[in-house]
C-alpha cells in the first residue's frame, strides 16, 4: 500500500528524470490518497498540534495499516509539482534559523515515532540486533524484570532494551524511577526505555481492543527494527496485552522467542544474560517430563514429592508420571493418586506383571521428540529448589547452542557422583575438591553413569531401549 505527496524541489535534485517515485520517512506538504485511508488519522491523538497531519498521517498509516509513504517525481520548471517551496523541512542552515522552531519541533515527533515502533529509512538501512526486549504494562511489572534487565545491561556484549506502555498505564518516568534511572531518560535520545504511550490511542475507555491494537502495532514495529533474541515479559501480564505481544513476536522475520516468566522466578534466573544470543531463542523449544519409579517407601516418596512441588519451573508445562510395579503398596498408590501437580498432566502406569527395577527404569520414559528429554527420578531421593533451572541452562549452554559442540552428551545430572559405580571396589571421586582451583560447583563431562537422577537425551536414550531390547530378547531366549 503506497500514499504519494510531491515532491519539494531541493537541494537542484531532479527526480523527473527516473520515473519513479521515492519512499520517504513522513510526508510533508499536499498529499493525497484513499478517503478510506484519511480515517487513519483518528486513531491516536496527535503528538503535537503543532505541525500540520502530514506527519502523523504516515506515522499512524505505517504503524496500522503497514502503509508507506512515497514522494512523485517534480517537473523543476513547473511549480504545480512542487510541494514545500519554501524549505521549511530541510536541514540547511538559513532554514534552521527563519524555522527553527517547526523544524526542532518536527525532529522530536521523528524521534518519538522510531522510539514507537515506526520503521524509518534510517532504521531500514541500520538494521538493529539485540539481545532481549522486555516489556512492562504497569509499574509493578518494571518492579519485577528490573533485575533480570539490570543483568543483561551490565553483561559484557549484551544489549537489551525495555519498552513499557507508557499513558495512565505505566509512566515512562515512574519506571525509569522503579529501575533507579534518572527521568530524565525517557526525553534522551538513546536506545534504553521506550515509552508506547498506548493511552493516546482513541476509542472506547472500557475496551480492551485499542489497547491491544496499541501495544502489537508499536511492538511489531520495536521488533522489526532491533531484531531481540527473546522478548521477555511477566507471566500474569495482562491475557489481551498477551496476546498481542505474542502476535508482534511471530511477525518477526528473525524469529524473536516470546517467553512469559513467573514474577518470583525473575530473580532466579538471572543466568540467562550468560546465555550466548543464538540459544536464547530456544529456550521454548525443550520439553521435559518428570517419571518417578516407586514401589513401596511413601515416606522418602513423600519427601521427593514435597520437594518437587517446592521448585522453580518458570512457567514451563512439565508432565509427570508414576511408574509402578504390581507390587506397589496401598499407602504409595493413595499418595500418589492423592499428588497435585499443576505443571502439566499427570500419568499414573502399573504393571501387572512383576519386571523389577532394570524394566521399570528402561520403560518408565520414551521421547515423543528430539526435543523430548525425560528426568528418571527413583522414590528415595529428593530435588532442590532449583534442579529445573540447571536442566534448562545445562540444556541452552550445552545443546541448543549452535557454538557448542557435544554430540557425545547423553544426560544431565543432578547429582555429583561420589562413588565410581560401575567397578566392584567403588572407589570415592571428589568433583568438588578437584575443580576447587577454578570453582567448586564447576560442570563438567564424566563418562560414568549416575543413578541418582539425570536427564536423558531422546537420540541416546532410543539406542539405549534397543540395546535393552536386545538383552531382554536374548535373556528369553
Amino acid at each position: 500500500m503506497r500514499v504519494l505527496q510531491f515532491q519539494e524541489k531541493s537541494m537542484g535534485r531532479d527526480f523527473s528524470a527516473h520515473g519513479n517515485e521515492v519512499q520517504v520517512d513522513f510526508l510533508s506538504s499536499s498529499w493525497f490518497l484513499s478517503a478510506e485511508l484519511v480515517k487513519t488519522l483518528f486513531i491516536e491523538t496527535p503528538l503535537t498540534f503543532m505541525t500540520g497531519e502530514d506527519l502523523h498521517l504516515s506515522y499512524q498509516l505505517q504503524k496500522y495499516r503497514n502503509a508507506d509513504s512515497f514522494v512523485l517525481p517534480v517537473d523543476p520548471k513547473d511549480k504545480e509539482t512542487w510541494g514545500d517551496s519554501e524549505h521549511r523541512l530541510a536541514y540547511v542552515s538559513e532554514t534552521t534559523v527563519i524555522f527553527k522552531d517547526i523544524v526542532q519541533v518536527r525532529d522530536e515527533q521523528w524521534w518519538r515515532a522510531l522510539s514507537t515502533g515506526y520503521m524509518t529509512q534510517w532504521a531500514k538501512m541500520h538494521p538493529q540486533e539485540i539481545d532481549a526486549l522486555f516489556y512492562a504494562h504497569s509499574i509493578e511489572e518494571v518492579k519485577s524484570l528490573g533485575p533480570l534487565l539490570d543483568k543483561f545491561r551490565s553483561t559484557v556484549g549484551k544489549k537489551a532494551y525495555i519498552a513499557v506502555s507508557g499513558g495512565t498505564f505505566c509512566p515512562c518516568e515512574d519506571a525509569a524511577t522503579a529501575l533507579n534511572w534518572p527521568r530524565s531518560v525517557c526525553k534522551e535520545r538513546r536506545f534504553k526505555i521506550f515509552d508506547l504511550g498506548v493511552g493516546a490511542i482513541s476509542g472506547n475507555a472500557n475496551s480492551e481492543v485499542p489497547v491491544v491494537q496499541a501495544v502489537y502495532s508499536s511492538m511489531r514495529g520495536l521488533i522489526k527494527i532491533h531484531n531481540p533474541s527473546v522478548l521477555i515479559a511477566v507471566s500474569d501480564i495482562d491475557s489481551h496485552v498477551m496476546k498481542a505481544l505474542k502476535m508482534a513476536s511471530e511477525t518477526s522475520t528473525n524469529k524473536t522467542t516470546f517467553i512469559l516468566l513467573p514474577r518470583p522466578s525473575v530473580p532466579k534466573v538471572l543466568w540467562m544474560a550468560d546465555l550466548r544470543s543464538a540459544a536464547l531463542p530456544k529456550w521454548n523449544k525443550m520439553h521435559v517430563s518428570v517419571n518417578i519409579i516407586t514401589q513401596n517407601r511413601v515416606h522418602s516418596l513423600a519427601r521427593l514429592l514435597k520437594s518437587l512441588a517446592d521448585a522453580y519451573y518458570l512457567g514451563d508445562e512439565i508432565p509427570i508420571s508414576f511408574n509402578m510395579d504390581t507390587m506397589v503398596d496401598e499407602a504409595t498408590i493413595r499418595l500418589v493418586n492423592s499428588f497435585n501437580w499443576p505443571h502439566g498432566p499427570k500419568t499414573v502406569r502399573r504393571r501387572i506383571i512383576q519386571g523389577g527395577l532394570i524394566r521399570a527404569v528402561s520403560e518408565s520414559w520414551y521421547p515423543s521428540s528430539d526435543d523430548d528429554y525425560g528426568l528418571l527420578l527413583e522414590d528415595d531421593i529428593e530435588v532442590s529448589p532449583y534442579y529445573y533451572l540447571w536442566i534448562k541452562y545445562a540444556l541452552l549452554a550445552y545443546h541448543y547452542d549452535p557454538q557448542v559442540s557435544l554430540p557425545e552428551l547423553a544426560s544431565i545430572s543432578l547429582y555429583t557422583p561420589r562413588l565410581v559405580e560401575v567397578v566392584k571396589e567403588r572407589p570415592k571421586w571428589n568433583a568438588t575438591e578437584f575443580f576447587k582451583q577454578i570453582h567448586p560447583n564447576t560442570p563438567y563431562l564424566h563418562q560414568l553413569p549416575c543413578s541418582w537422577g539425570a536427564v536423558f537425551f531422546p537420540k541416546q536414550w532410543r539406542e539405549f531401549y534397543v540395546y535393552m531390547n536386545m538383552r531382554f530378547l536374548r535373556t528369553r531366549d
